[in-house]
């Protein structure tokens, strides 16, 4: 028959056990402290952002001015013109649609875009600028040498 030695340490799985519960409880209690702080703080406002709407323009934008940079404006306008649906707000749609009239040589399609720009984004710096060159533009390509 066996006897009972109690004198033998404990084993160590009930130290792992022991462990693990006093870890258990103290994360516990850090995230309740944690919740209740943040429960009781005030929320600060965010500021608006729409993450589609934006991923979508950054898109359009992206394949617009590469077809532009390759020249290739007939596609950049197609893409300039959906980022304008997209987000009449973003004014380089009017700019890049416009830059791309203007290589085609369309230089009455690139004033209108530019007009179009205005009316939705009145007083813009970067649409006046863009009228401002396109102005000069059709001023010298209308005089007669």
């Amino acid at each position: 028959m066996k006897r009972l030695n109690l004198n033998r340490p404990v084993k160590s799985n009930a130290k792992k056990i022991l462990v693990a519960t006093i870890a258990y409880v103290v994360f516990l209690a850090i995230s309740v402290t944690i919740t209740i702080i943040l429960i009781k703080m005030p929320s600060s406002p965010l500021p608006e952002f729409d993450y589609e709407t934006e991923v979508k323009s950054a898109e359009l934008l992206d394949l617009a001015e590469g077809y532009l940079l390759d020249l290739d404006c007939a596609k950049a306008l197609v893409y300039f013109g959906a980022l304008i649906e997209h987000d009449p707000t973003n004014p380089r749609g009017y700019t890049g649609a416009a830059e791309s009239y203007a290589v085609l040589g369309e230089l009455r399609e690139a004033e209108n875009t530019l007009r179009q720009g205005l009316a939705v984004l009145p007083e813009n710096a970067e649409i006046t600028k863009a009228m401002s060159t396109l102005e000069a533009m059709m001023h010298l390509s209308f005089e007669e040498p």
